[in-house]
């Protein structure tokens, strides 16, 4: 069971732990960083490296609240 979900427009929100319901691109990058090393679910590996390779090409970055 993939620990994503995708919403109407396209965007993943994951569905466990301390982010459970968030959208991936509300998610601090330290903590993408650290899940995308710490992860044995492909579908949601593929969306943190997307996400972060994103951030990293646009210079836009979530920062730890």
């Amino acid at each position: 069971m993939s620990r994503i979900t995708k919403t109407a427009d396209g965007s993943a929100r994951f569905t466990f732990g301390r982010y459970n319901g968030t959208l991936i691109q509300d998610i601090p990058d330290s903590y993408l960083e650290w899940r995308e090393e710490n992860i044995d679910d492909d579908s949601l590996q593929e969306a943190i490296h997307d996400e972060l390779h994103w951030r990293e090409s646009t210079n836009s970055h979530v920062e730890d609240r």
